[in-house]
C-alpha cells in the first residue's frame, strides 16, 4: 500500500488561533476550537504569544507589518512556532497575519497534529537521507504485482471443465473467448464422440 507523507519546513507549519487580550496584564492569549463551538486556551509548549517584533528594542506589541496587538482582540490570527522566541527564549507562537477569511480557529485536534509535526522538527536533509537509505536497500524498487485471485465465475468454469475431462486430458488456460480447448487426441475417447465441456456464462 502506498503511503503519502505530507511534510513542511518547521517554520512554515502554522496554526490559526483565536486571540484574546488579557484584561489582567494585556498579554495576547491564544485559543483553539473545542466541542459545541467552545474554545480552549493553549498552554503547550509554552502558550506564549509574540508579535514577532525586532530584537532592537522596538515595541513588543507591534508586528513587523505594523499591526498592533490591541487591534487583534477577538481576531483569528495565523501563527508559527518560534522555538527561540518568547521572553526567556524557550519558544513562543509568533504572529504571522490576520485570517480575515475565517471566523473560527483551528480545532484542537488539528492544533495537536500540527504541534506534533513542529516538535518532531524533521529536516529536509533527514528526509532525503531516509529515502536514500530505502532506495539503496532496494525497498523503493518496483515490486511484482500479486497474483490475481480468480473470480467466482472463473473458478466455477475451471471446476466444471475438470469434472468433464478424462485423466489423460489437460486444459489450456482460459482463452479470450472464455472456453477451454483439450489437447488430447480424439482417439483417447473410444466408442463415442468426445464430449466437450459445457461452459456456462457466469
Amino acid at each position: 500500500m502506498d503511503t503519502l507523507l505530507k511534510w513542511k519546513f518547521t517554520h512554515l507549519n502554522s496554526v490559526d488561533f483565536k486571540l484574546k487580550i488579557s484584561l489582567k496584564d494585556g498579554r495576547g492569549l491564544l485559543y483553539v476550537g473545542a466541542d459545541r463551538g467552545d474554545v480552549v486556551a493553549i498552554t503547550e509548549p509554552t502558550g506564549e504569544f509574540t508579535m514577532g517584533a525586532n530584537e532592537d528594542g522596538g515595541d513588543p506589541n507591534l508586528a513587523p507589518d505594523g499591526t498592533h496587538l490591541n487591534n487583534l482582540d477577538g481576531k483569528i490570527v495565523e501563527c508559527t512556532w518560534d522555538k527561540a522566541g518568547g521572553v526567556d527564549g524557550t519558544g513562543a507562537w509568533k504572529y504571522l497575519r490576520v485570517r480575515t477569511d475565517k471566523d473560527a480557529p483551528n480545532f484542537v485536534t488539528v492544533y495537536r497534529h500540527t504541534l506534533a509535526s513542529i516538535l518532531d522538527d524533521i529536516t529536509d536533509s533527514e528526509i532525503i537521507g531516509y529515502v536514500g537509505d530505502i532506495l539503496r536497500k532496494g525497498a523503493g524498487g518496483n515490486k511484482a504485482a500479486p497474483d490475481r485471485k480468480p473470480s467466482v465465475g472463473e473458478e466455477k468454469r475451471r471446476l466444471h471443465s475438470t469434472d468433464n475431462k478424462t485423466a489423460d486430458e489437460t486444459a489450456e488456460p482460459l482463452g479470450a473467448a472464455g472456453g477451454y480447448e483439450s489437447t488430447a487426441p480424439a482417439a483417447h475417447v473410444s466408442g463415442a464422440e468426445r464430449q466437450q465441456p459445457v461452459i456456462d456464462d457466469i
